[in-house]
């Protein structure tokens, strides 16, 4: 069971390094806070749990080893995708502010 859980932990870590341009062998996992140490945005996260809750749908094994409770609907894979971006995922970019006062004002202007 164990070596199933660091099989499939290591293709989502490594996964998530790919997508930040970062060397998988170089990141040191045992250290503390080791997911603050890059980036990305909300859409790179946002994609990142699709490609995860896609990964767990279409993998038994990972699915029993990963979640807590298995189950292949999309409804539970997302949320497992989900929850593991929220406790591992990268720290996310925050939005330039200048285009957020724009995107509201935008929304106040269409009305």
């Amino acid at each position: 069971m164990i070596e199933e859980f660091v099989k499939h932990l290591s293709v989502i870590l490594k996964e998530m390094c790919y997508r930040v341009d970062v060397d998988y062998k170089a990141m040191d996992f045992n250290k503390q806070g080791w997911f603050w140490k890059h980036s990305w945005t909300q859409a790179e996260q946002a994609s990142f749990i699709e490609w995860l809750a896609e990964y767990l749908r279409n993998n038994k094994e990972a699915r029993d080893t990963i979640m807590k409770y298995p189950s292949k609907t999309k409804k539970a894979t997302l949320e497992s995708a989900k929850s593991f971006a929220w406790n591992y995922g990268w720290k996310i970019i925050e939005e330039d502010s200048e285009n957020e006062y724009y995107n509201e004002l935008r929304i106040y202007t269409d009305k």
